[in-house]
């Protein structure tokens, strides 16, 4: 442990005017100079950081080519992978966002969860394969879903419902 955080088993290489940054597995955060806030975990997380701040990889080379991404969250076997730039987005699940370089604020979770998209913003994929086409835009699931349903909301205080009825194809 020493001023520019905490790196254990090969992670720290290059480290030269970072702090507070946390790295746990073999060439974790292993090109980091400058950036800050960091906590990645797994071989090659985070490996191409030299800037980017605020970010948590976990997994098998989790944001993996990041060189200046700043405040991403990334969990799973290189999820947000190719990420080179992109700012907030959240990964959780195998090769979540995984084609992801410049994209911002964009959501997966689920196994290859939105992995397709390069540039895309405000996109979120949730569930099995749910890649999205274009940004600002919401997917549930693949094309295999056949049903989304829901239930009745009380708002409270209002007297009013929201109902949601199932979509079937």
């Amino acid at each position: 442990i020493n001023k520019q955080g905490f790196f254990y088993k090969q992670t720290k290489n290059r480290n030269e005017t970072g702090s507070r940054n946390t790295a746990l597995g073999a060439q974790t955060l292993y090109s980091n100079t400058s950036g800050y806030n960091n906590a990645a975990s797994g071989y090659r997380a985070l490996y191409f950081n030299t800037e980017g701040h605020s970010n948590v990889a976990q997994g098998y080379q989790a944001l993996y080519r990041s060189i200046t991404g700043n405040r991403n969250s990334s969990v799973g076997h290189q999820s947000l992978r190719n990420n080179s730039e992109g700012t907030g987005n959240t990964s959780n699940g195998f090769r979540s966002l995984y084609q992801n370089s410049t994209g911002d604020y964009n959501t997966a979770i689920g196994y290859s969860a939105n992995s397709l998209g390069t540039d895309f913003n405000n996109s979120t994929g949730i569930g099995y394969n749910a890649d999205n086409s274009a940004s600002n835009s919401v997917k549930l699931g693949n094309s295999n879903v056949s049903s989304i349903g829901g239930q009745v909301i009380l708002l409270a205080n209002t007297g009013m419902q929201i109902h949601f009825f199932g979509l079937n194809n």
